[in-house]
C-alpha cells in the first residue's frame, strides 16, 4: 500500500503505468495502487515562528527550523551548507527542540529522508526528515498534547 502525505481524502484504486527506454530497450510496468492519506497528527509549523532544532556535532552548534512536526518524527529545513553534514542515516544526539511558548524537549532524531526545492523568498532550501528515537514518556506527552492542540 502507499501512502500520501496531505490532506486529501481517500482516493479510488488508480493504475499508474510506467515507461521507460534505456538505451533503446523498452521497459513498462503498471502499477495498481490504493491511494490513502497519511497518518493524523502531522503538524505544519507556521513560517517565521521561532519552532527549531539545536544540536551539536563536535564543536559546531547547528539550528535548523522545523517545518513539520508529528509524533514519530520532525522535518528540519535549512540552506544546503546548513544541512551537508545530514546525510541518510546519521544520528543526531540530543537535539533540542523549541515548540513554541518556551516548551522544549531533547530527543535523539535519525535522518530518513532529504530533498531539496527553490523558494523565492528562502532561496535553495533542503528538507530533511527524521524520526524520533528513544522519545520518553514526558517527551511523548508533551508532542501528543501540542500535535492534538494545533490539529482541533
Amino acid at each position: 500500500m502507499l501512502e500520501v502525505s496531505g490532506a486529501l481524502p481517500p482516493l479510488p484504486p488508480q493504475v499508474l503505468a510506467l515507461a521507460h527506454m534505456p538505451g533503446g530497450v523498452r521497459a513498462q510496468w503498471v502499477l495498481q495502487a490504493d491511494w490513502q492519506p497519511a497518518a493524523a497528527g502531522r503538524w505544519r509549523l507556521p513560517l517565521g515562528q521561532s519552532y527549531q532544532a539545536g544540536f551539536q556535532f563536535g564543536q559546531r552548534r547547528c539550528v535548523l527550523h522545523l517545518e513539520d512536526l508529528s509524533l514519530g518524527g520532525v522535518a528540519l529545513r535549512g540552506t544546503r551548507q546548513e544541512t551537508a553534514m545530514l546525510f541518510m542515516g546519521r544520528k543526531i544526539a540530543k537535539a533540542v527542540l523549541e515548540l513554541g511558548s518556551g516548551v522544549q524537549v531533547q530527543v535523539d532524531l535519525i535522518v530518513r529522508s532529504r530533498r531539496s526545492y527553490r523558494s523565492f523568498l528562502l532561496g535553495e532550501q533542503v528538507i530533511v526528515g527524521c524520526s524520533l528515537e528513544g522519545v520518553s514518556d514526558e517527551v511523548r506527552v508533551v508532542l501528543e498534547r501540542i500535535t492534538a492542540a494545533q490539529n482541533a
